[in-house]
């Protein structure tokens, strides 16, 4: 690493830098999809390292990112993922490794787990990928392709993003779409080749560090307003007076409010689009992305000043957030554990609500959950995102055992062991199992496919963010998967007899002599 800091130390004092560096970090080190909820503090440790390494070695703020992040910021930025909404993942592919990235509406996803999926890429014998261009022969394409499919099964059925854009070595060739055309991840989900090839990685080493560095300031600012220990709590529970001091140090953000206004500057004390974006992520307020953001600000500048006032931003912070008191978001396994084991009255039920960031059936459900919440106040409310951080994560799969979210768990203080549990966005089944608990009996009994997608997963990574379903949907899915499998298993043994068909036929022109096109 020493090594490393000495090159890049040389590099930038040859060249003009403006203050600041984004680097993909090479080889393992950039796969946080492969690491394990063990090992992610290291990851992030090493990253640490390293940016204080080169920050000391060339004097200049450093970001240290995945190769797959690096391409993904590139692709979202300028390429293939410009403008798209929702969820979409980055696939770095090559003979020698897979990684990827997962970005909500341009906004990179932290915390995603799918190491399992992953170390099957790398298998002793495993096809490679044939020669650039349109060489190769049907049977190395479908080899090779069959390799790539089977991972991008694995991980929509794990991560269900609404497009895939197929990056590294896999897309650097005029060979790109023939790979994705045999692809049949691709009949489930747009599967696009990367636009910007090895540039888009370098760019968006650029763009990411830059919002990477926004984030990492607007952190600071809550901190100033705050202080450290007041930010470890829920934005939900801020009163009047420190949510006024977080609104101040944004509306008075350094850069902003020096000299005189540019033209279309928002009011004086007033927050502009970029200011309410900076505070909603420091305080990790979810508002579903960038669209979703544009239109909050929207709404809270009905005159199209381009600035939010402290009056309209407080009535809309009471109404959208505060309620979120009913609801606390807890940030790791040590303070469910202080929660339920220490906080909670004696003897009160307490109903938590496992999600994912990305999951879109937990998102629907917020507002609903919330209803519920305040209907019942002798009961305490809990959420937590699996994928928030390390503790998240080792609370959500390895203490839970959840395989499908949003998933349900109902406590008593003074134990952590759950007294019952559902899955799925289903109103009427969580206040059936309130009701049932308040009553002092169990809740009804689950359908046998719920209590299974329920049950701890023999394969605790793989976390299915769907949601649960009901028996007759479930043995409907099930069905069809059961067909697509035989579909798969169709196309492979065509692909395999067409293989071998065109060498039979290189074989009878070997042995006839006949021309190739030609009938002997």
């Amino acid at each position: 690493m020493q090594a490393l800091g000495e090159a890049v130390a040389k590099l930038v004092n040859q060249c003009d830098w403006n203050g600041h560096i984004g680097i993909g970090m090479p080889g393992r080190v950039q796969d946080f999809g492969s690491l394990s909820a063990s090992d992610w503090a290291a990851g992030r440790a090493s990253r640490a390292a390293l940016e204080r390494l080169l920050e000391g070695a060339t004097g200049c703020r450093v970001v240290a990112m995945g190769g797959a992040e690096a391409a993904g910021y590139g692709e979202a930025a300028y390429g293939a993922a410009k403008d798209s909404s929702g969820l979409v993942m980055m696939a770095v592919v090559g003979a020698g490794g897979f990684g990827i990235a997962l970005f909500e509406d341009g906004v990179l996803v932290r915390g995603v787990d799918v190491r399992s999926i992953l170390a099957s890429w790398s298998s002793p014998g495993a096809a490679q990928p044939p020669p650039p261009g349109e060489a190769g022969t049907p049977a190395q394409w479908a080899a090779w392709s069959e390799r790539v499919d089977r991972v991008l099964l694995q991980l929509d059925s794990v991560l269900h993003p609404q497009k895939i854009i197929l990056g590294g070595s896999a897309a650097r060739s005029a060979g790109v779409e023939r790979l994705i055309s045999l692809l049949t991840v691709a009949e489930r989900v747009p599967v696009r080749p990367a636009a910007l090839a090895m540039i888009g990685a370098v760019k968006g080493a650029a763009w990411g560090a830059a919002r990477e560095f926004r984030t990492r300031e607007a952190l600071q600012q809550v901190r100033l307003a705050l202080g450290a220990q007041a930010q470890a709590s829920p934005a939900g529970t801020l009163s009047l007076e420190q949510l006024r001091a977080v609104f101040d140090q944004f509306a008075a953000a350094p850069g902003e409010r020096a000299g005189a206004p540019p033209p279309g500057a928002p009011p004086p004390g007033s927050l502009s689009l970029g200011a309410l974006g900076d505070m909603l992520r420091a305080l990790a307020v979810d508002v579903a992305g960038e669209g979703e953001l544009l239109r909050v600000f929207q709404e809270l500048d009905p005159q199209r000043l381009g600035g939010i006032s402290w009056s309209e931003w407080s009535a809309w912070w009471a109404q959208n957030v505060a309620q979120q008191q009913s609801v606390q978001l807890l940030l790791g396994q040590e303070e469910f554990n202080a929660v339920v084991l220490r906080e909670a009255t004696p003897g009160q039920l307490l109903c938590l609500e496992v999600g994912m960031t990305f999951c879109r059936p937990c998102k629907s459900f917020e507002k609903t959950f919330k209803a519920v919440a305040a209907e019942y106040p002798q009961v305490r409310f809990l959420r937590i995102n699996g994928n928030e951080n390390r503790s998240c994560t080792a609370l959500a799969r390895d203490v839970l055992g959840i395989r499908s979210t949003p998933a349900f768990y109902f406590f008593r203080q003074g134990s952590t062991q759950p007294v019952a549990s559902h899955t799925g966005a289903n109103e009427p089944k969580l206040r059936e199992a309130l009701e049932a608990l308040l009553a002092g009996r169990p809740p009804a009994a689950q359908p046998a496919a719920a209590a299974a997608a329920a049950a701890p997963p023999s394969d605790p990574s793989k976390i299915d963010t769907r949601g649960a379903h009901e028996s007759g949907l479930a043995a409907l899915l099930q069905l069809m998967s059961t067909k697509q499998k035989a579909v798969e298993r169709a196309k492979q043994q065509l692909r395999a007899a067409e293989a071998e068909l065109e060498a039979l036929t290189i074989q009878l022109q070997q042995t006839t002599g006949t021309a190739p096109g030609r009938r002997p």
